[in-house]
């Protein structure tokens, strides 16, 4: 009863969120604020607190908004501009002024927000995809893709659409975002920036640049302790199942050891969920556009918050979502059901694989990117 509570409260509070991209408000600033960015007046929203970032959102209808996520430890000079009406904020990748309609109260607020995070020291990290890469750690990603999508190549005209995006709304976990980026990915992403659009779109991001990136390493320390609860038999025994075709995951090969590290310090993160068949699947995709760090976070994003109690026991949001799928087919495909009473098979034996990898054992790749991105 309890789980079924908390999930109808999340998908409850789920509907409540107008605006794809934003944080939770934790502390109100500002709710008649403007925002300027260069010489353009972008909008008009709230500005507010939440998770060691400073956000803004457009007061604008869903088909035209607005939202910007500004992790305070990127910051790196905040001051008083236009004679003290507007708020400066200066961070890695991008520059925006705010006018709130008390700046001296705001400023104040935003600035030991600032300060404290600042003391956590925190590494900022740099550059479009959230985490410093080497040339050569970019060039075994891009390797990894071409193994797992010969066939598709990059649409020069579409990674040229979203280049002059980035260029014009900044990059990194500030950029600002706005109703044009949905439409743009799900008319498809680039490889290089899939992963980064993943990560942006779900909130771990925000996580990775909140707690660090030795997260992993972190928790690994702990993981062959007598006390250790991580399950690992079963994800050994799962690790060679994930993308066996691929080279990256051939036997003891790098993508392994990966996965393995991954899988391993989420148990040790969640002893609630500990490991589930599936997440092997998921992850070992993932780590073809990101970091073992990165997948890490995101894999935190789905288990908790995107799909609550889908792989931790009784598996109450996925049996949720199996109920709704049944009454769905039912109204729409009458003598399907009708088929499968006839063979004696229940439809969630056949659909519940489908949901816990996500789509991605089910469906050809090009498709299954799509699939992620819905």
């Amino acid at each position: 009863e309890e789980s079924t509570e908390s999930r109808k409260t999340f998908e409850e509070e789920f509907l409540k969120s107008t605006f794809p991209f934003a944080l939770p408000v934790q502390h109100l600033i500002d709710e008649n604020c403007d925002m300027v960015k260069g010489l353009n007046h972008m909008a008009e929203g709230s500005l507010y607190l939440s998770q060691g970032c400073l956000c803004f959102h457009s007061k604008e209808k869903q088909s035209d908004w607005i939202c910007v996520t500004i992790p305070l430890v990127d910051v790196n000079q905040i001051k008083k501009a236009d004679k003290g009406k507007a708020i400066q904020i200066i961070s890695t990748n991008n520059e925006i002024l705010f006018f709130p309609a008390d700046c001296k109260s705001s400023f104040l607020h935003i600035n030991s927000a600032w300060k404290n995070e600042r003391t956590r020291k925190c590494r900022g990290l740099t550059g479009l995809w959230g985490l410093e890469r080497s040339v050569r750690q970019e060039e075994e990603l891009r390797c990894r893709q071409i193994f797992i999508q010969p066939e598709i190549k990059t649409n020069k005209k579409q990674k040229e659409i979203w280049d002059n995006y980035f260029n014009a709304h900044g990059s990194g976990c500030e950029m600002i975002v706005d109703s044009k980026l949905s439409s743009m990915i799900r008319k498809g992403i680039p490889n290089e920036y899939r992963g980064f659009v993943w990560q942006l779109s779900c909130g771990s991001l925000q996580r990775l640049k909140m707690y660090g990136e030795n997260e992993v390493a972190r928790l690994l320390q702990h993981v062959y302790n007598e006390e250790s609860s991580v399950p690992r038999k079963e994800i050994e025994k799962d690790l060679h199942r994930s993308l066996p075709r691929h080279p990256h995951f051939e036997a003891n090969g790098t993508g392994i050891q990966e996965l393995r590290r991954v899988l391993c310090a989420y148990a040790l993160r969640n002893p609630d969920i500990g490991y589930c068949q599936s997440m092997n699947i998921v992850c070992a995709v993932f780590l073809l556009f990101m970091s073992e760090e990165e997948v890490f976070w995101l894999l935190t994003v789905i288990a908790e918050k995107l799909l609550p109690e889908y792989y931790s026991s009784p598996l109450v949001g996925l049996m949720t979502d199996q109920h709704i799928v049944q009454l769905l087919v039912e109204e729409t495909l009458p003598g399907l059901v009708d088929h499968l009473q006839y063979l004696g098979i229940t439809l969630s034996i056949l659909t519940m694989p489908w949901f816990l990898c996500l789509f991605i054992n089910f469906l050809p790749w090009d498709v299954r990117y799509y699939a992620l991105i819905l």
